[in-house]
């Protein structure tokens, strides 16, 4: 099947080769291949060994989101989050489900974050400890300036939690240049063009270690798990997606060899297309 959605995607026969077989994710071989995978992911977010973690959690984007949130936003703590659209939506319903406070900045459906406006709701509210981001809003395919903003809560004294579950892989991200970044969320069945079951959470080594006891979840617990993962030959802590994260090391190999630009430019030439036959039939994107 061509799969023309936003994910999850068409995946290379290589990717869906390496999950037509059996794995036992206790074994030494399967540990390797479970380090590379986060090795892979924490160099595509350009993020530094020595100050940043890639973090893995079996399922959706979702529970990624939701262990970032619990993790380092400590219980009945607030956090601006921009009203971008459905993943916005759900990021402020995880927030307040997990007893932290979302504050929502409007943004209209077609317009993007406007970076005055995110300081001017940090300037007035000195209780928000972090803005959260939607990088790339799915239902509106409306990209947002997650840099640029980042930046801003930076300056400000603020930190920052994406979620970039349909931007990362593609579009620019370089965790090294943005110190006020605390989590980076993403999945293995988008712009890495592996298959679905898989999360990360790129996140800052210190910031984790000064998390501990924030979380409420052992299972969502970013804390505990950036522990677990500096045991001498690491793996995961319960049973993971072993086939979906050896599809993944497959994709995330293919993902390296291509590069990042020139992904980018594959999918801009799909889009272009894609438009300029809308435009055929007589129909106006927004």
């Amino acid at each position: 099947m061509l799969l023309l959605i936003p994910g999850p995607v068409t995946t290379d026969a290589r990717v869906k080769a390496a999950m037509a077989q059996d794995y036992a994710p206790w074994d030494n071989d399967f540990r390797h291949t479970y380090r590379q995978v986060c090795d892979g992911v924490l160099r595509a977010a350009q993020g530094a060994p020595d100050e940043h973690a890639a973090l893995a959690l079996p399922g959706c984007g979702h529970f990624a989101v939701e262990a970032a949130i619990r993790t380092f936003v400590p219980p009945g703590g607030r956090l601006l989050a921009p009203s971008t659209g459905a993943y916005a939506a759900r990021l402020q319903r995880l927030a307040g489900d997990a007893g932290r406070i979302a504050v929502p900045l409007p943004v209209g459906a077609t317009e993007r974050v406007d970076p005055q406006a995110v300081a001017a709701a940090l300037e007035r509210d000195p209780s928000l400890t972090h803005l959260a981001l939607v990088y790339s809003e799915t239902g509106s395919g409306i990209c947002h300036d997650v840099p640029e903003l980042a930046r801003i809560a930076h300056a400000l004294g603020r930190r920052v939690i994406v979620d970039a579950v349909s931007a990362f892989g593609a579009l620019p991200l370089d965790l090294g240049s943005l110190p006020a970044v605390d989590a980076v969320v993403l999945t293995a069945n988008k712009c890495l063009e592996g298959l679905p079951g898989a999360a990360f959470v790129v996140a800052r080594r210190d910031r984790l270690e000064a998390a501990h006891g924030n979380a409420g979840s052992w299972s969502l617990d970013l804390a505990d798990i950036y522990q677990h993962t500096l045991q001498p030959n690491a793996g995961p802590r319960f049973t993971p997606p072993a086939p979906t994260l050896a599809a993944l090391a497959v994709a995330l190999d293919l993902y390296h060899e291509e590069g990042r630009v020139a992904r980018l430019a594959r999918y801009t030439a799909n889009m272009r297309a894609l438009y300029d036959g809308i435009g055929a039939l007589g129909l106006t994107p927004y």
